[in-house]
Order: C-alpha cells, then sequence, then structure tokens
C-alpha cells in the first residue's frame, strides 16, 4: 500500500514542498516549511483546514497572525487571504481541502 512518502514531491516555492492525493471531494496536502521560509499570502475559494504536524509557525489569517505549533490546527474560510512561515525547525502541515483543488498536482486515489 503506498504512503504519503510515495508521491511525487513538488516545490511551489523556496524552501516549501507538497505532497498531494485528491478525491472526488476533497485534497489533502501535506506541505513541509524549512526554518526560516514562509507560503506567500494567497486566496482560494476552497476551505482548508490545517493541522500542524511539526515545527512552529507564525499562521496569518486575513488581518490576523498568530503562532502555532504541532497539535494546532486553523480553519481557513473560503476567499480569505492567509500564509505561513516556519520559525522553528521544518514545520510539516497537513492540509484537508475542500471542495478538491484541482490545481496543486494532487495524485487521484478513490
Amino acid at each position: 500500500m503506498p504512503t504519503f512518502a510515495d508521491l511525487p514531491v513538488s516545490e511551489p516555492y523556496e524552501g516549501s514542498t507538497r505532497r498531494a492525493i485528491e478525491g472526488e471531494k476533497a485534497t489533502v496536502i501535506r506541505y513541509t516549511l524549512d526554518e526560516g521560509h514562509a507560503f506567500p499570502l494567497h486566496r482560494h475559494p476552497e476551505e482548508q483546514i490545517t493541522l500542524v504536524e511539526a515545527g512552529e509557525l507564525d499562521f496569518t489569517l486575513g488581518t490576523e497572525t498568530r503562532r502555532v505549533q504541532a497539535g494546532d490546527y486553523v480553519v481557513v474560510p473560503p476567499d480569505v487571504e492567509h500564509c505561513a512561515r516556519s520559525l522553528r525547525g521544518t514545520a510539516s502541515l497537513l492540509c484537508v481541502v475542500a471542495p478538491a483543488r484541482r490545481d496543486v498536482g494532487a495524485v487521484p486515489v478513490g
């Protein structure tokens, strides 16, 4: 049975990697951010639930920035600007996006 580690890796921005799978209704993405690197401010029409698996980050959601770490989660409503910057160590984020995003190079499953 394949694992996330077996999925193809892309580098959407310097200092970050992405692996993704998609079903009919949702996409699951694991991002890593090297210490000091950021995923830039962006928005998309899908809702995103982000679980911090490792590291410590500043996560900006709209006009608010908060410090998050392993075990914390952030719910990003549709069309709200957001970004993250890794502060300590390599950060790992697991994101569930619904409806499915078709623009992240996800491997179809199911």
